[in-house]
């Protein structure tokens, strides 16, 4: 009988064996990372291909809108969990799952002229419009990585699938200037709204990973590119249509897409080796 308890011992220290020694040579060459990361950063509009639409009431007066018809910058925020597989310790693969925020934002001036009998009024306001959109990304990221003795430095690329879940518009007139408010165009335009779009990115970053034993604290610098945002102006916005009976040759309300062309995250969070 103690032969049959030496035998079992025996066996199974040996299988021990070769699976410590198994999943040591597997380490050497595939590891697995799971982690949670968050943070925040700048948003970029580029200035569209053309100028704002032109509105004339036929009685000399002339008007145009200036929402987001040039440059614009705003903010973001996110938080997200992702996965990371390592292959021979120099080259990762990524995946994750991020939900953010983003907003751009606007401060412009209003100019409405108007001349009458060879008399030439100007009137201004100022307003601060933004647009606002969230929604859910999945970032898929190619990696080469660096190992050092307490860290892993990386640069990653790929695609980004950014599913808008919802977006708004604000219009929100700051300070009135002018000396005649009541023919004053800013005085019929009442709404700014936004239209949800879908976007897809190329992103790239530049990370470092602080190692803690299995744990880790990943510190990233994140850039995307947006390949949907259209140059053409009147492809971002769409002004209401003016019923040929209004008295105003004026819009009330426009619509303005979601979206951005380019966009820089930072990004830290902690994650634990699995593998």
């Amino acid at each position: 009988m103690r032969r049959h308890y030496v035998r079992a011992f025996a066996t199974t220290i040996l299988l021990l064996s070769f699976t410590t020694d198994g999943l040591a040579q597997a380490d050497d060459v595939f590891d697995l990372t799971f982690g949670v990361r968050g943070g925040g950063g700048a948003e970029y509009l580029s200035a569209p291909s053309n100028h704002s639409k032109s509105f004339n009431d036929g009685t000399g007066g002339s008007f145009e809108p200036p929402f987001f018809d040039a440059e614009r910058t705003g903010y973001n925020y996110a938080l997200g969990f992702f996965a990371e597989a390592r292959f021979f310790k120099y080259v990762g693969l990524e995946i994750g799952l991020e939900f953010s925020r983003h907003f751009l934002i606007e401060d412009v001036d209003w100019k409405y002229e108007q001349t009458i009998n060879g008399n030439t009024s100007v009137f201004k306001a100022k307003s601060r419009n933004e647009v606002t959109w969230a929604g859910a990304s999945i970032p898929i990221m190619v990696k080469g990585i660096l190992p050092l003795n307490e860290a892993r430095l990386w640069l990653g690329i790929g695609p980004e699938f950014y599913l808008t879940q919802w977006s708004t518009g604000d219009f929100d007139l700051k300070t009135d200037v002018t000396d005649h408010p009541a023919v004053a165009p800013h005085r019929q335009f009442k709404q700014l709204r936004s239209k949800t779009e879908h976007a897809t990115y190329l992103t790239w970053a530049l990370g470092v990973d602080v190692l803690a034993g299995n744990f880790n604290i990943p510190i990233v610098f994140k850039f995307g590119y947006s390949f949907d945002t259209p140059s053409d102006y009147y492809d971002r916005i769409k002004f209401d249509t003016i019923p040929t009976t209004s008295t105003s040759a004026y819009p009330t309300s426009a619509t303005v897409r979601s979206g951005d062309s380019l966009y820089g995250q930072v990004l830290v969070g902690f994650s634990f080796d699995v593998l």
